[in-house]
């Protein structure tokens, strides 16, 4: 999942066309299998002063597996997919790596 979606990338879902930046990925376990949340805001939330953003702007897309360079929910009667678009590399991006 850290190959397909990263912090900045844009994401949305096959059952809303609604899209968002995504803020945060988390890792971790359901049953021993490894899943992922994706935490994202709408495009057109602003950040606080500090960075953060309000409560109510954050949104999550839990129980997560990548396959086959997709992103799907963990459970097979769960046809819910992630599509993403990954953002544009800066040169601080460069400079990091």
């Amino acid at each position: 999942m850290e190959d397909l979606v990263t912090v900045g990338d844009v994401v949305w879902t096959n059952y809303s066309p609604d899209r968002g930046r995504v803020v945060k990925v988390d890792r971790y376990e359901v049953h021993g299998l490894p899943c992922y949340s994706i935490i994202y805001v709408p495009l057109d939330a602003k950040p606080l002063k500090d960075g953060r953003y309000r409560e109510r702007d954050y949104c999550y897309l839990n129980e997560l597996v990548a396959q086959d360079g997709g992103i799907l929910h963990l459970y097979e009667t769960n046809d819910d997919e992630v599509f993403y678009l990954r953002r544009q590399a800066t040169i601080m991006d460069y400079i990091r790596s």
